[in-house]
């Protein structure tokens, strides 16, 4: 699956964020600027993108008012005015 994410006009920065279920497990390869899912079932999923930076941040999920569960978003920090993100995973 792909996504593309074009910015029109002038711009400074911009990220698109993808947040997660807390139940997902993460891993990010700095190297490849690759980051591995691990679904609660033991699928695996790996996420990139092209024209941007990756980061992996702590974050919090929300599923009713009051309360705050500990999970993490992926940000994608646009090099320029196109970001293409691909979600690959194994058919199992």
């Amino acid at each position: 699956m792909h996504i593309t994410d074009e910015i029109t006009g002038r711009f400074r920065t911009a990220v698109v964020s993808f947040h997660l279920h807390p139940e997902v497990v993460v891993e990010q390869s700095q190297a490849l600027g690759i980051v591995s899912l691990r679904l609660p079932g033991g699928q695996e999923a790996w996420f990139e993108c092209d024209g941007g930076t990756v980061a992996v941040e702590e974050s919090t999920w929300h599923p009713e008012f009051g309360m705050a569960i500990p999970s993490h978003v992926i940000r994608c920090g646009f090099e320029g005015p196109r970001l293409r993100c691909s979600l690959t995973w194994n058919a199992a």
